[in-house]
């Protein structure tokens, strides 16, 4: 009697690899091209081959670095929290993932992490790249060059130290942005709010579009393009039009404010609301509230 030949799923071209929860697993992967769906693994580990790895359930404090080679990781639709590491296109799923990037993000790297409130941490060097449908990025003190594949909505971004710069998706971007010292805007209508001071060393550009910035509520030192309204808070502000505006709003709110316009045609209303008498050299507006300094 001939017995029939027993199927091993590991014959596959694409292997599926599944364990039971047991503990803290982990898997290293042989040299060469590997492609696989990996579950319950805490911890995978590639080599010098072009490895192509399916998250099939949740990843929870994973660690995953995909070696040499041109690798690819795609995450499980679940709330996936994980290290990657050497892998050249990370893609998410519908929940809402929270990645920390070990090593630099590069320009022949694609990072989106798709639906859900996602969240990017980079690694702790010079970052340059572009990241698409990530909610919250955190930088640390290497210098960032971001550009985003997508347009931002109630974003957070803040590239920490070094001189960092964030580029806009051309669209409607809604964000709070720290610690970025070039903002370039796209073509759409950007609001955005600065979570940290203007300074005289950084370059707000928000590009076309019926612009919002708001600044720090702190004292802001600085030049601002292409943005039509602007909004101050409660700190001594001295803002530089780095372009004309046309139908612009302009209020620095309270603190002794000075505005300064850029050479050319200017069209904007002006005003503050702090309620007191005008300070000297500055002329109160009709509604009797003093007005920033005009130059």
């Amino acid at each position: 009697m001939v017995g029939r030949r027993r199927h091993h799923p590991w014959h596959d071209d694409h292997q599926r690899l599944h364990r039971p929860r047991l503990g803290n697993d982990t898997l290293t992967l042989a040299d060469g091209t590997n492609s696989a769906t990996v579950s319950n693994t805490e911890t995978i580990v590639g080599g010098t081959g072009a490895d192509t790895i399916t998250l099939g359930t949740a990843a929870s404090n994973a660690s995953i670095d995909l070696g040499v080679g041109s690798d690819t990781l795609t995450l499980g639709a679940f709330a996936n929290t994980a290290s990657v590491a050497n892998v050249e296109t990370l893609t998410g799923g519908s929940g809402a993932d929270t990645i920390t990037l070990t090593t630099a993000l590069t320009t022949g790297m694609q990072v989106d992490l798709g639906a859900g409130e996602d969240k990017l941490t980079l690694a702790n060097v010079a970052n340059t790249g572009t990241i698409s449908n990530v909610e919250t990025i955190v930088g640390a003190a290497g210098a960032d060059t971001i550009t985003m594949g997508s347009a931002v909505s109630n974003g957070s971004i803040d590239l920490g130290a070094g001189a960092d710069t964030l580029t806009l998706k051309d669209g409607a971007n809604t964000a709070t942005v720290s610690n970025v010292e070039t903002l370039t805007g796209g073509t759409g209508v950007d609001t955005i709010t600065l979570g940290t001071a203007l300074t005289t060393g950084m370059s707000v550009d928000l590009g076309a579009g019926a612009d919002k910035l708001t600044l720090a509520n702190v004292a802001n030192t600085g030049t601002i393009s292409n943005t039509e309204t602007i909004v101050g808070g409660s700190g001594a502000d001295a803002i530089t039009l780095g372009t004309t505006i046309t139908n612009g709003s302009i209020d620095l709110g309270s603190g002794s404010d000075t505005l300064t316009l850029k050479d050319g045609t200017n069209s904007a209303t002006v005003s503050t609301p702090r309620p007191s008498s005008a300070a000297p050299g500055r002329t109160p507006s009709p509604s009797g509230r003093p007005s920033p300094r005009l130059h």
